[in-house]
């Protein structure tokens, strides 16, 4: 099913028709030594309309909308425990996204571009306590999401939806899973 957007601005879920999707996946962990791992997952996927109902407007053999052709994700952990009662942890990603399209139909489709993000934290680990400095979006990449076009008045406009720009902070959490749990009797 897909989203139809109006001229009026109102949208209908209408069936797509038929889609093919052949892709293959890879996930691979290599840990060289004890306190460093690395990961990698890459994707290909190839996701095409084949075959439309006689009220769907669709080019046959266009891409599913939304679906990125290749995406990837690369990770580095660091972990060592430091002062005998701590664990240090640092972790870095990168993460990508392909091109995409937004409709079935060329005409109206918009392109989204490729894009990469980073995202790093570090930070300490305790007895279910974890406090960590960390940084999403660290190249502040303007990844787009989404966009469609509009036309409630004379002019034409499009909306686009993007990722969060460069976000840092600290976060400090508690896993009550790793808390003591006390019984009592009866």
């Amino acid at each position: 099913q897909v989203t139809r957007r109006l001229p009026c601005t109102y949208s209908i879920v209408q069936n797509a028709g038929r889609v093919n999707s052949k892709g293959i996946e890879a996930e691979i962990t290599i840990k060289p030594v004890r306190i460093l791992k690395l990961m990698a997952y890459l994707t290909y996927t190839d996701a095409k309309l084949i075959k439309t109902p006689g009220t769907f407007l669709g080019d046959i053999g266009r891409p599913v909308p939304y679906f990125p052709a290749f995406t990837s994700t690369f990770t580095l952990t660091y972990e060592k425990q430091i002062f005998s009662k701590f664990q240090f942890l640092a972790f870095t990603e990168h993460v990508y996204t392909g091109k995409r399209e937004t409709d079935f139909r060329e005409s109206l489709s918009l392109p989204m571009k490729e894009f990469g993000v980073i995202n790093i934290r570090a930070g300490i680990k305790r007895n279910g306590w974890e406090v960590f400095v960390f940084g999403k979006n660290v190249g502040n990449v303007l990844g787009i999401l989404d966009r469609t076009t509009s036309s409630v008045s004379a002019i034409r406009f499009i909306r686009t939806t993007a990722i969060p720009p460069r976000t840092l902070g600290i976060s400090i959490v508690k896993d009550f899973q790793k808390a003591k749990v006390f019984n009592s009797k009866k």
